[in-house]
């Protein structure tokens, strides 16, 4: 089952924000649709949805409904009318004003999304989806420091409800975008080593692609981690004990990684490259490890 909000509302994890394309947070929403209901279930809850509304067009809830079930399809257009229509019925819903905000934010437009927050935070500060929102949207901006600060006062305030290994998002957030950008960039140079045999003239390209890619991505982990501080790393022992070994191999293979793409940059021997192919498919493998529950 998906992570949910603190009232329990479906949400995206905070796992998310750093799965981007090398740059991380900015690249916009998620590629494909997260994980839930399959597709019939999902056709189901939307006809009966629909028919509620159409029954009922009065009723607040239902449209509420609607867009939800409209943003699980990715169609957030729709969602986000249907969340207007809602909010039609009474402008001041704080429900409706959150489910707005996460529809906004699934489409991408965050700062449609951080206004419909603020407007229910106007008239409920302490309303604890709409400061989760808050934190989720801050770590999509790479405003990690404000982000643990929201969710260190939510865990404090709610501790029933977030459990401590939401506090690792940091670690396990960069190393998605860690996979992405590693991946990406062993390939190009590759591709690029590769052209070097037949035209030597481009090895200088395949080493500085190798030291760009290596210098980005230690740059956007020191970007994360260091305002992050030690409280992800504390965290991590609230871990399942898999999910934990998976981190952890993470960091190794994504350390290897970078480290044998400077080592291509500094001095260009082709051992280094299958080498780093190797670190970059034990760091998806552990990837996948950490996404995908252990079987029963």
């Amino acid at each position: 089952m998906p992570p949910h909000t603190l009232s329990g509302r479906p949400a995206e994890p905070l796992t998310g924000p750093l799965t981007g394309p090398t740059a991380g947070p900015t690249a916009g929403p998620p590629a494909g649709p997260p994980a839930g209901p399959t597709a019939e279930p999902l056709n189901e809850a939307l006809a009966e949805a629909r028919e509620a509304v159409r029954l009922e067009p009065a009723h607040q809830p239902a449209h509420r409904v609607l867009a939800r079930a409209l943003a699980a399809r990715r169609d957030f257009d729709s969602a986000r009318e249907a969340a207007r229509r809602a909010l039609s019925l009474d402008p001041a819903s704080i429900p409706d004003l959150l489910n707005l905000a996460e529809i906004e934010r699934q489409a991408g437009h965050r700062s449609a999304a951080r206004e419909a927050v603020r407007a229910a935070l106007a008239r409920d500060p302490d309303n604890p989806d709409g400061r989760w929102l808050i934190a989720l949207l801050d770590a999509e901006r790479l405003r990690v420091g404000p982000a643990m600060r929201g969710l260190r006062r939510l865990a404090a305030e709610h501790p029933a409800q977030l459990a401590g290994a939401a506090m690792t998002w940091p670690i396990r957030g960069l190393l998605g975008g860690l996979r992405r950008g590693l991946t990406a960039g062993v390939l190009l140079t590759a591709i690029l080593a590769a052209t070097a045999l037949p035209w030597p003239s481009t090895l200088i390209l395949a080493r500085a692609a190798s030291l760009t890619v290596a210098a980005v991505m230690i740059l956007l982990s020191a970007l994360v981690l260091i305002p992050a501080g030690r409280l992800p790393w504390r965290c991590l022992t609230l871990l399942p004990p898999r999910m934990r070994r998976a981190v952890l191999t993470g960091l190794v293979a994504a350390a290897a990684t970078v480290t044998l793409l400077l080592t291509y940059a500094l001095s260009p021997r082709w051992q280094s490259l299958p080498l780093a192919a190797a670190a970059l498919l034990a760091l998806l493998a552990a990837g996948r490890a950490d996404r995908v529950p252990a079987a029963r």
